[in-house]
């Protein structure tokens, strides 16, 4: 089997001046659109059942993005991963890409076992106050 085309795109020189002026300026913050998440905040409308499923699917999502981040990891250390004179960059994206799906992973088995100690009717479960009072505790500043 022959290798797919690729194609290699370049940069002109205006183009590399808005890319200068651009990354001058602050950017806004991460933006969330998470259709399974939006599933378990109206489980309270729906069946136990459903949000059981809704945060499988999270966590199928979180291992399915984890996969992708060792295998990427995976072929930067063997020395074949694509643009290797910016690795060093990549590292600091890919950090947050791995730390964001380990979060996720984590947060789906802790929402597995809260939702599963729910009675099957979702909206008579009682709430974990001790895990609000402890958001409420907190330090805004970090």
């Amino acid at each position: 089997m022959g290798k797919r085309p690729r194609t290699v795109y370049t940069i002109t020189a205006k183009g590399r001046r808005a890319l200068e002026a651009w990354l001058g300026t602050p950017g806004e913050g991460p933006v969330l659109e998470f259709e399974q998440l939006l599933k378990v905040f109206f489980a309270d409308q729906g069946t136990k059942a459903d949000a059981l499923e809704a945060v499988s699917s999270i966590k199928g999502w979180a291992r399915q993005r984890n996969a992708e981040n060792i295998e990427v990891a995976r072929g930067y250390v063997a020395g074949t991963g694509p643009f290797p004179e910016r690795v060093a960059v990549l590292v600091v994206v890919g950090r947050f890409l791995t730390d964001f799906a380990d979060m996720v992973n984590e947060w789906a088995d802790w929402a597995n076992d809260t939702i599963e100690a729910w009675p099957d009717d979702p909206s008579a479960a009682e709430p974990d106050w001790a895990f609000m009072k402890r958001v409420a505790r907190r330090d805004p500043e970090g």
